[in-house]
Order: C-alpha cells, then structure tokens, then sequence
C-alpha cells in the first residue's frame, strides 16, 4: 500500500487543504482531501480489470468550498 499527500488547493480564507492518495497492492485508489474528508475519486477494477473512477466530484477545492453540495463528503 502506498499513500501520498499532496496540496489541493487553498480556501478562500487561505487555509490550505490536502488531497491524500492511497493505493493497494492490486491498483485500487482512493483520494480524500482535508475538507470534510471528502473522497474526491475511487478508482476500482471491474470484471474485465479494467480500473474507472466511481466517485462524482469536483477538480478544485473552489467546487467543494461553493458547490453547494456534499459530494463525496464522509
């Protein structure tokens, strides 16, 4: 398992906010940011192998900061 940290983006207040990444063994991921612990994408194998992201959500923080919505939040 490997897991990475990498800065998202920064609030409107100015606080940074981090995208963590976590990877197992057979190439499923994860990615969650600092911001309601939102799972911004879940990469996962379906019978062929073939990995796709079943996550809606957004690119920036700026979606989850003024989105109006929850998505992915935990």
């Amino acid at each position: 398992m490997s897991v990475e940290k990498n800065l998202f983006g920064k609030l409107s207040d100015g606080r940074e906010i981090y995208e963590y990444t976590v990877k197992n063994s057979s190439g499923t991921t994860v990615k969650l940011i600092t911001y309601g612990a939102a799972i911004t994408q879940l990469w996962v194998a379906d019978k062929n192998g073939v990995f796709a992201d079943v996550v809606g959500g957004y690119d920036t923080i700026e979606g989850y900061e003024n989105g109006g919505s929850c998505q992915g939040a935990i």
